[in-house]
């Protein structure tokens, strides 16, 4: 009977030692776990919308440095007197190219009479004298003289160089306007700040994938993409595979 009784305070030890030991460590750990998947989501989105805020803020900066620099050309002495006399165009080859050579995002620009006809050029145009879409370009520009008129537009030149964005300003002299000044953005340059965000989305959706965290449309969601098809498509391009491949490929690794 006592021996009995021993045992059943022993048994009765040992479930609450399970109970009140055991069981909150299992929880602890779950919650653990939980933390960890959890937190590490949350560390690669704070990642990445970092990245994001930084290209954003660089392609920001970007468009206010040309903004402000065809704004700083249009007045210029040197330009004002070559589109007057056609006399000093290397002084505004110079102030172009000092300035061109100092941005991330190389540009062209082409320096027009009233008239609409080319008079300075870093670029060939024998392309764009024919363009309806960049003489109506210029057309917005000769209606408003005072302002800078800005235009994501294509314009494809020579050697398979597009443009993607147009700067526009007309050249005043004593209250009228005595030509136009363009500024155009190379699109292989001006787009590199949008891949560099791609390829780091993709990589921290390819670590995600390895850790087993989540599904694919989940995970897309988490490194910034709302379009899943569009997230598949842009994973295929810099991962050449799809994401339920590299599943596959982590999952055999593992065995």
């Amino acid at each position: 009977m006592k021996r009995r009784k021993h045992r059943n305070f022993k048994e009765s030890t040992r479930r609450l030692f399970r109970l009140y030991t055991m069981i909150p460590f299992a929880i602890l750990m779950v919650l653990f776990v939980i933390f960890t998947i959890v937190n590490g989501r949350i560390n690669i989105m704070q990642k990445t919308n970092q990245a994001a805020q930084s290209i954003s803020h660089s392609i920001t900066e970007v468009y206010q440095q040309y903004h402000d620099e065809i704004q700083r050309m249009a007045d210029s002495p040197a330009v004002v007197n070559y589109v007057s006399t056609h006399l000093g165009s290397e002084k505004v080859y110079s102030e172009f190219y000092d300035f061109n050579n100092q941005q991330k995002v190389k540009g062209i620009f082409h320096i027009l009479n009233k008239d609409g006809i080319f008079l300075a050029t870093s670029a060939p145009t024998n392309l764009l004298d024919s363009d309806f879409s960049f003489r109506n370009f210029i057309h917005r520009v000769e209606m408003y003289p005072n302002e800078t008129i800005a235009e994501m537009n294509s314009f494809r030149y020579s050697h398979d160089r597009t443009t993607s964005y147009s700067f526009g300003r007309a050249i005043v002299k004593d209250g009228q306007t005595i030509g136009y000044i363009v500024y155009q953005l190379y699109e292989a340059d001006f787009y590199t700040f949008n891949e560099f965000l791609n390829r780091y989305r993709i990589q921290k959706s390819i670590d995600l994938l390895k850790a087993g965290d989540g599904k694919v449309y989940t995970i897309a969601q988490d490194i910034g993409f709302s379009d899943y098809k569009y997230f598949i498509s842009i994973f295929k391009k810099y991962a050449h595979g799809t994401p339920s491949k590299y599943l596959e490929y982590f999952g055999e690794k593992d065995i």
